[in-house]
């Protein structure tokens, strides 16, 4: 089949892909799995953690394919070969049979370790235990034990009912489902020194009955329901849960039905530039003047706070406004380290309002089954936003009208293409 328009996809192409989000997992503040640094090469070494044996590697690899591309692991590598072993456990069996010891001698030393590890996890569990205790008794020392109608009035704090069951948040956004917990925190900071002025505040706004008894406004606001409210509210959420099975049956089956060369038309947009390493010149002034200072200051940020030498940017631009995909069809793209199927690797990054980068989940990348490069999910499943149907090394070019035009999805679009 020809290289040149639809018939270029070969065979049916998803469609579907869901937009990509505001924010990647690249550069977020909180990491959950330790992810690829901007500028690092892969695999290195990093730093071995306690109860590695002696002499062995520990070796972070990054990801460069499948769910968890732009994610890293860790590997353990002994002195004889890079045995990619993944537990500290299985290091200390697989060292111990180096040494020449049984199997049955190698498997206790690590479960040995393991113990020791467990029983290391219990004493620290049990120094928080007595920890808090002791909070818990400085905040009683100095205040008395709080109940839930001071709880309820400490500024700033929240509560949150269910039924009759109440969970105060904290001006910070912590929940606490226990007074005792509450005790625990705030008695932290009385250990610290500190004067809980919220809590004098708290108890000179409470009210009483006319019996004298303190009024928990918090739970005299829930009211008993009856058995015909709650047969009523369990049948509302039935016809709910029905309903949102109703919906996601038919989002599954819109975004698994797959399209032809039909949904993809021959566009003189996007225009894939390279941006320069300096203002001036030709190549500064094709782009346009949005990303031109976007440019400057995503580039300033690779090198002063990711280590970048000389940051590589492509500029994406011309798609109009009015296009379903503007926004990921447009904007700056990174070079990513590593690269994919041996052609470079390029994702989408943008500047939040206070300054930090960030990504999104738009690639410009080759795919080596379809040999075209695409613009959208890295996923070779996924039908792209646009794709180039031409073999070359780089996806820069398509701004003078001679270099290759981009096909663009345009049916339904949008809704953008799926996976098969």
């Amino acid at each position: 089949w020809a290289r040149r328009g639809p018939v270029a996809l070969g065979l049916a192409e998803p469609r579907g892909v869901r937009p990509p989000p505001r924010r990647c997992r690249c550069l977020p503040a909180r990491r959950r799995m330790a992810e690829v640094q901007l500028g690092v090469t892969y695999p290195r070494e990093v730093p071995a953690p306690d109860g590695l044996p002696e002499g062995w590697k520990a070796v972070e690899h990054a990801f460069k394919s499948g769910k968890q591309v732009g994610k890293t692991y860790i590997r353990f590598n002994s002195p004889h070969k890079k045995d990619a072993i993944v537990t500290i456990k299985q290091a200390i069996k697989q060292n111990a049979l180096y040494l020449g010891k049984s199997e049955e001698e190698a498997q206790e030393e690590s479960e040995e370790w393991q113990r020791q590890q467990t029983a290391k996890k219990q004493e620290e569990k049990t120094l928080r235990d007595e920890i808090r205790d002791e909070a818990i008794a400085a905040f009683r020392d100095k205040y008395g034990a709080l109940d839930g109608a001071t709880a309820s009035k400490l500024p700033g704090w929240q509560v949150v009912l269910y039924s009759r069951v109440v969970t105060y948040m904290n001006p910070q956004g912590k929940r606490f489902g226990a007074l005792r917990d509450i005790e625990a925190s705030l008695g932290a900071r009385v250990l610290g020194g500190e004067e809980l002025h919220e809590v004098v505040e708290a108890r000179a706004n409470l009210k009483v009955d006319e019996n004298g008894r303190v009024i928990n406004e918090a739970r005299s606001n829930v009211t008993a329901r009856t058995a015909e409210e709650v047969a009523r509210e369990k049948r509302e959420l039935k016809r709910q849960r029905e309903e949102q099975d109703l919906l996601d049956q038919l989002a599954f089956q819109k975004r698994n039905r797959t399209v032809g060369p039909e949904s993809y038309v021959e566009r003189p947009w996007p225009h894939v530039l390279a941006v320069p390493p300096a203002a001036g010149g030709e190549a500064w002034a094709a782009l346009e003047e949005p990303l031109r200072q976007e440019a400057m200051a995503i580039a300033e940020i690779l090198v002063e706070r990711h280590g970048f030498v000389a940051p590589e940017l492509l500029a994406l631009q011309g798609c109009p406004r009015d296009d379903p995909h503007v926004t990921n069809l447009s904007g700056l793209f990174h070079l990513r380290p590593g690269g994919f199927n041996d052609r470079p690797l390029y994702q989408q990054v943008f500047r939040h309002p206070g300054g930090p980068l960030s990504c999104t989940g738009v690639y410009i990348f080759w795919s080596q089954h379809r040999e075209r490069w695409k613009i959208g999910p890295l996923d070779d499943r996924m039908a792209p936003f646009a794709y180039l149907p031409v073999d070359r090394a780089s996806p820069v070019g398509g701004a003078n009208g001679a270099a290759p035009q981009w096909w663009v999805h345009t049916e339904d679009a949008a809704s953008p293409p799926a996976s098969a």
